[in-house]
């Protein structure tokens, strides 16, 4: 009858429908994951222009040309870079042929240094002749310093000074010259503590500041925002991330790419790290360090060079390079027993002194970074 035709239609009507829908929301949910996995790499990665090269081919068909499209234009975009690269390859033999043609006696270099100081040796040579010690700073130094020797001579998890004071007041000053005096580095035949004999009128306070100064140390002294990457504010990791990145930067390691630092790391471990540079260097063309942050460019040579100085095959180099950042991680923890280790191998009492300038201003009212900060300096006097 009409009536039970009508009511067929209307199923099959509903049935279609119900498979519509349930198809619609699956393409919905694919793509959903697709440009969650996309926003994931652009959050995780600080190259973000090499977008293309780590992303997956995506499954629904209308975005496929897009892939393929981007594919095309970074492809363009490595060749023009390669092409800007040859360019000043071209002229970087240029110019050393033109210094080896032209080149001084190595005696006249040296009669010229002895004569002209460095614009950097003189600068430090001025600050510390003409810094000025008052009552107050005379004070401050010796709170510094007498904490400062119990990390010397035995062990202590009083690991952290907060320099604190108004706008124009002198802090970022202190801190500079607190770096000279820890590092102690000699400039025009004076140890930077030979300057502050004269300046310091209690005995104890310069014993306790040359007890300081002949201990080995590594001092960073770092301008937090201007090292901070455009992404790390966006993390509760932040501070860490800047510290991470200052303390790789002061081994030669590559600090934009912590990964990257810890295969440099592992390779120096292995005794293997000069036979790569020297194969990548053969390979591309480049220096190591010159070509590193861009790594992926040159993803042959690194291949290669890992083959032949670490004995990976040729897939599993591929595969680290393909993989190595998703599966990067750090945590505090971490980084601390990075730095221990460090230490341990440098033994004599080294000591690696973190000096951050600007740290009230980049945390401002962030209770999360403060926090951040406050944990990186507890593991770090564990």
């Amino acid at each position: 009858s009409s009536g039970n035709t009508f009511e067929v239609i209307k199923i099959i009507w509903i049935t279609w429908g119900m498979v519509l829908s349930m198809y619609l929301l699956h393409e919905y949910k694919t793509i959903e994951k697709h440009f969650y996995k996309l926003n994931k790499y652009i959050e995780n990665t600080d190259k973000k222009y090499l977008l293309s090269e780590i992303i997956e081919q995506p499954k629904y068909i209308e975005a496929i040309p897009y892939y393929y499209i981007l594919k095309k234009a970074s492809k363009s975009m490595r060749e023009e870079i390669n092409t800007i690269k040859n360019q000043k390859k071209d002229y970087k033999e240029y110019i050393e042929k033109w210094i080896h043609e032209v080149k001084t006696p190595i005696s006249a270099i040296k009669l010229i240094e002895e004569n002209n100081k460095t614009s950097t040796s003189r600068l430090v040579l001025q600050e510390l002749e003409e810094y000025v010690l008052t009552d107050e700073l005379g004070q401050h130094f010796d709170t510094f310093f007498e904490n400062y020797k119990k990390g010397i001579v035995a062990n202590t998890d009083k690991m952290g000074v907060w320099i604190s004071g108004f706008f124009g007041s002198g802090k970022s000053h202190f801190l500079k010259i607190l770096s000279y005096l820890l590092e102690n580095k000699e400039i025009d035949g004076k140890r930077a503590i030979d300057f502050f004999e004269t300046k310091i009128k209690d005995p104890m306070v310069l014993a306790d500041m040359q007890k300081a100064g002949n201990t080995s140390t590594d001092v960073i002294l770092f301008n937090i925002d201007s090292k901070s990457e455009s992404n790390y504010k966006t993390s509760k990791d932040a501070i860490l991330k800047v510290f991470n990145k200052v303390f790789d930067e002061m081994q030669g390691y590559c600090g934009v790419l912590p990964w990257v630092a810890d295969l440099e790391r592992q390779m120096v471990k292995e005794g293997v790290y000069d036979k790569f540079k020297q194969v990548f260097k053969e390979e591309s063309g480049y220096e190591w360090a010159e070509s590193r942050e861009d790594i992926f460019y040159e993803g042959d040579a690194v291949v290669a060079a890992l083959n032949k100085a670490r004995g990976m095959s040729e897939e599993a180099a591929n595969n680290w390079l393909e993989k190595a950042d998703g599966n990067y991680s750090l945590s505090i923890e971490k980084f601390a027993k990075k730095v221990n280790e460090y230490i341990e191998i440098k033994g004599h009492n080294h000591h690696v002194v973190f000096l951050v300038d600007e740290i009230g201003q980049y945390i401002g009212d962030d209770s999360g970074l403060m926090l951040n900060l406050q944990t990186v300096v507890e593991d770090l006097g564990i």
